[in-house]
């Protein structure tokens, strides 16, 4: 999928493969965002959310118990995101 980065002061939309880190308004140059966006996750210390015991703690506060809950639409609700409105 491609999305449209508008640029700002009158400079050519541009399109990124796959979309653009940061999204679409971004001010950012795509290449140098993904190139931030790569940087980072080879830094990570976690490689997923489920990895990272301070995400899995605070969920935990939230009533998450387990990566399970998320199937649980009641539980997991403050996630859902509706596009359609």
């Amino acid at each position: 999928m491609q999305k449209v980065v508008e640029r700002s002061a009158g400079r050519k939309n541009r399109r990124c493969n796959g979309g653009c880190a940061g999204g679409p308004k971004v001010i950012v140059d795509p290449e140098e965002g993904k190139r931030l966006v790569d940087e980072y996750g080879r830094e990570a210390l976690f490689l997923t959310p489920v990895d990272n015991k301070y995400v899995m703690e605070l969920l935990k506060h939230l009533g998450i118990r387990d990566v399970h809950d998320f199937l649980d639409s009641d539980k997991a609700a403050m996630f859902i995101r509706d596009f359609k409105s």
